[in-house]
């Protein structure tokens, strides 16, 4: 028998904030359309504040005010220079010799540390446009005078956008021709996991690590369980300019960047390259993170001289676009889009975006978004796609089921203008009812026999560390259990309820972290328990429902009849073998393989995606309860 529910769920990029029980429709919208300006002021709100935690050298001198937009020259150069705060929450620092490093965090130990000619930057010489002095811009510029080549780098710390560009220019003081050698080199305290080209791709590492052919990015990867976030690079010009060489430690820690400039006497040569911080939901949504900074070929707003666009020697000299072109490129298009409007014909979809230094309008195109929704569960759930509707500019929704038999939406939006919106908006009739407990348990076993539907739920799986040595160990005081396996499994139940104290936490930590730290919110809980009994022969697996998950274990009877049953281990009722929960089941499992991911996701996250956008277009998911005027019949 059903008892009505009601779900007030808004799902942003970040998941669920916040759901309400009380009926059972639910509609789910989509809603995506660019930025808008009010968007824009809240984004220099939040920029705002980072100023006042600067730290270092400069909070401690007692300077006369300068003028912010002229670079002040260093009587002393410091170990380390101010730490600054980037609008994504990420930290920079530069070292005295212009390396990088994420400040006070754990993460960058050194970024793009320059190596001429086998020697280290050394500067002689320190200039600073700081951020207490009151200007826009913040940079760093450190010279060094050799007895034939003056070394120069410049830092400009992009805090708006997210990122770090860097400028090395070598110029030749002598009067014959030179080759100097350069490495940039870029160290963590930890290994990486895997390296990627632009859009994603794994870089080749036999016979040699190396870029694919049109890379002009390169992502460094971590491993997400270890909550640690990626570093990305652009390096240089689809097409044309010079490609770094790579090479990498065998640790899986050093990887550097290396490049031969061939210096005529009294000329220079410059290298340009981007650094950024990202925590992305795939790698593959890496050009989302770089078009900001380079797209269709173009470098936006480089922060660099015309003078210099010349002598750089990695991007191809029409990635410089000056703003007098633009304009006039725009104003064409502009032109040809309203002509063609009047006959009812579009340009292609690739061709909407418009780029200068200046102007990075005017939409997006390619936009497309998964979300889960509830499916039918026999004898557990009901699930009935009543309507749907959206705007013209939006496809009708699909779906389909992926791994483990989750069904998602999928909407495709071709192309977005600036200033528009678009909606899909599904309604889901949605029958729950509760699960019973058995009469009788003692005859039921672990199965002895594990099909190919069952086997993954004796593996690993993401957060569920079961080969680590501490959970092995704690396994292993379940290992026997003369009442049944019933009745093991219960313990293990109540082991968890009574040793792991129960405390949210907006970061999926893991079962390890439950171990190690004696708490953790439903996720660790869950995680924890599946884990235990995966380790003793029992399948488990997690349940997500709107706001919460919880694990189900699985036995056969006497008969060889087996079933999957709930139980709340980071519930306020201590429900075993039985489940009154009435949020709708979104997903069963732990372990998922998608299209839109390479690796294995935990759980399968709202998901979106633009192939090509001036600016990441604004996205709301909404699960919400319609009120049903219907009364619910008797076998609801």
């Amino acid at each position: 028998m059903m008892e009505p529910v009601s779900i007030l769920v808004s799902l942003l990029k970040r998941g669920i904030s916040g759901f309400q029980p009380s009926d059972n429709r639910y509609t789910i919208r989509l809603v995506a359309h660019p930025i808008p300006y009010l968007r824009c002021f809240w984004t220099i709100l939040a920029f705002l504040p980072h100023f006042s935690a600067v730290t270092g050298v400069f909070a401690q001198q007692d300077q006369p005010k300068a003028d912010p937009t002229v670079p002040v020259k260093l009587s002393e150069i410091p170990e380390r220079l101010f730490q600054v705060q980037d609008n994504l929450g990420f930290f920079w620092q530069s070292f005295g010799n212009g390396a990088l490093v994420s400040g006070e965090t754990q993460y960058l130990q050194s970024g793009l540390n320059l190596i001429v000619d086998g020697a280290p930057l050394k500067p002689s010489e320190v200039l600073v446009r700081e951020p207490g002095a009151g200007g826009v811009r913040i940079d760093l510029q450190f010279i060094e005078k050799r007895p034939d080549c003056v070394v120069s780098r410049d830092l400009w710390f992009d805090l708006e956008r997210s990122a770090v560009r860097v400028i090395d220019t070598f110029s030749n003081s002598s009067k014959t021709e030179k080759t100097i050698s350069v490495s940039l080199r870029t160290t963590y305290p930890f290994s990486w996991q895997s390296l990627h080209g632009s859009g994603g791709a794994l870089l080749p590492g036999s016979p040699g690590l190396r870029l694919n052919p049109g890379d002009y990015s390169l992502g460094v990867h971590f491993n997400p369980s270890e909550g640690r976030h990626d570093t990305f690079f652009i390096l240089g010009s689809e097409k044309g300019g010079q490609r770094p060489d790579l090479k990498a430690s065998t640790n899986s820690r050093e990887l550097t960047f290396g490049y031969s400039l061939l210096l005529p006497p009294g000329e220079s040569r410059s290298l340009v390259h981007w650094i950024m911080q990202r925590n992305l939901p795939d790698v593959s949504d890496d050009l989302s993170a770089i078009s900001p900074f380079f797209q269709r070929g173009r470098l936006i707003q480089p922060g660099i001289e015309p003078a210099v666009f010349p002598r750089v020697v990695n991007f191809d000299q029409s990635a410089f676009q000056t703003e007098p072109a633009a304009n006039a490129q725009l104003k064409s298009l502009v032109a040809l889009n309203g002509l063609m409007d009047r006959f009812g014909s579009h340009r292609r979809g690739e061709d909407l975006l418009w780029v200068s230094p200046t102007n990075q309008v005017s939409g997006a195109v390619g936009l497309e978004g998964t979300l889960t929704v509830a499916g039918s569960i026999g004898g557990e759930q009901e699930v009935k796609i009543t309507s749907d509707d959206h705007t013209s500019n939006a496809k009708p929704a699909k779906y389909r089921s992926v791994d483990s038999g989750v069904n998602q939406l999928h909407i495709v939006i071709p192309k977005l203008a600036a200033g528009d919106s678009a909606k899909s908006v599904i309604f889901i009739d949605v029958t729950k009812r509760n699960i019973l407990p058995p009469t009788e348990t003692e005859g039921f076993r672990a199965p002895k026999g594990v099909d190919s539907s069952l086997k993954k739920y004796l593996q690993k799986s993401p957060m569920i560390e079961m080969q680590h040595g501490k959970i092995k160990k704690l396994a292993e005081q379940f290992a026997t259990a003369e009442e049944g396996d019933w009745k093991r499994v219960e313990k293990i139940f109540h082991w968890v309820r009574d040793n792991i104290e129960y405390k949210f936490d907006a970061t999926l930590r893991g079962a390890l972290y439950a171990v190690e730290n004696s708490h953790g919110d439903c996720e660790e809980m869950t995680s924890l328990f599946i884990a235990l009994c995966r380790l003793n022969g029992v399948p488990a697996r997690s349940v997500w429902v709107p706001g919460h998950c919880y694990p189900e274990f699985y036995l056969e009877d006497e008969k060889g009849v087996g079933t999957w049953f709930p139980c709340q281990v980071a519930g306020a009722s201590p429900d075993f073998g039985e489940m009154a929960e009435l949020r709708p089941i979104l997903q069963k499992g732990d372990s998922f393989k998608v299209p839109e991911h390479r690796e294995t996701q935990r759980y399968l996250a709202e998901y979106f995606k633009a192939k090509d956008a001036a600016a990441q277009p604004e996205l709301k998911w909404i699960r919400e309860q319609v009120l049903d005027s219907t009364p619910p019949s008797s076998e609801r």
